[in-house]
């Protein structure tokens, strides 16, 4: 998308997080429209095409990006108990990783192979 926005032109997303990874990244690419012209518009979040409007989408994305990490320290913290029930015997493991080779049944192989043809 960077490679083809011209001067002028409206980029619209559903929330401004979707348009990048990081508060570094969001600044740059802020940064890069509004010296393009370019308006930035948000469904859920509006507009940004001045700079005091940039100012609130940093304040924005910089939440967000600590909110992203919140939610994954707790997921890491949540598997890791998880774990450490399953080896003492007191939980049994459902989700993904070591035990996903169980679930590899008959009819889940036969519906991966039909997925991969109909890519094909």
């Amino acid at each position: 998308m960077l490679k083809e926005v011209k001067e002028g032109d409206t980029v619209l997303a559903y929330e401004f997080s979707r348009l990048w990874r990081d508060t570094e990244e969001q600044s740059r690419v802020t940064k890069l429209f509004l010296a393009l012209g370019v308006t930035m518009l948000s469904v859920t979040e509006g507009s940004v095409s001045t700079f005091e409007e940039a100012l609130k989408s940093d304040i924005v994305g910089v939440m967000n990006h600590y909110e992203a990490r919140r939610i994954k320290k707790r997921s890491i913290e949540g598997i890791r108990a998880l774990q450490e029930k399953v080896a003492k015997g007191e939980s049994i493991w459902k989700g993904r990783g070591i035990d996903k080779q169980k679930r590899k049944t008959d009819g889940y192989i036969k519906k991966q192979a039909r997925r991969r043809a109909l890519k094909a």
